[in-house]
């Protein structure tokens, strides 16, 4: 009598070429995943400077529809509020500052932050006979001569840490382009 055998149901492993794929594919996904999270963190990063810019715009303007011209909140256009020590860089500061010689016009504005922030601020205004001063940066940056008060308001930081600035630079008032410029996003 003779027994039945079943040699079909016998587990096969893995070859090496196999798992060298697998591997393969799992080391492209993580590459992608990681370009794709650092890109989503500058992005939050400069979501910062764009949305303090238009903080102080909208202060600059409750404050012209009061008093009738901006106000400058910035004792000049490289004194950068909250920092202290005038050098944009990474650490974040905490927007109310009374340390800093500008705190006094800033807290005439109003405006206020939730959270620490990384970005360096400037508020310089004029009216119309005024020369709108150059930011100091954005190469692409022009504005045409202003018809009435103006303010410029311009972001300086360094997200990265390796001294190349990330600036945006606005202009409003009247007779001027609101667009905000902006100079080496990532950085």
């Amino acid at each position: 009598m003779a027994t039945a055998r079943s040699f079909g149901s016998a587990r096969r492993g893995y070859t090496l070429v196999e798992m060298m794929v697998v591997v393969i594919i799992a080391g492209v996904l993580v590459t992608l995943a990681v370009i794709g999270v650092r890109k989503y963190i500058f992005t939050a990063k400069t979501a910062e400077a764009i949305h303090m810019i238009g903080a102080i715009s909208s202060a600059e303007e409750s404050y012209r529809e009061e008093t009738g011209s901006y106000l400058t909140a910035s004792s000049n256009i490289n004194n950068y509020y909250p920092q202290t020590d005038l050098t944009p860089n990474k650490t974040k500061w905490a927007w109310a500052n009374p340390a800093h010689t500008d705190y006094a016009k800033w807290r005439l504005l109003a405006v206020s932050a939730n959270e620490p922030v990384q970005f360096g601020y400037v508020a310089v205004a004029g009216l119309q006979t005024d020369a709108i001063p150059a930011p100091g940066t954005a190469a692409n940056f022009s504005s045409v001569a202003p018809t009435g008060p103006w303010v410029l308001i311009k972001a300086a930081g360094d997200q990265n840490d390796n001294g190349i600035y990330s600036y945006f630079v606005t202009v409003r008032g009247d007779g001027v382009s609101s667009a905000i410029h902006i100079e080496n996003e990532s950085e």
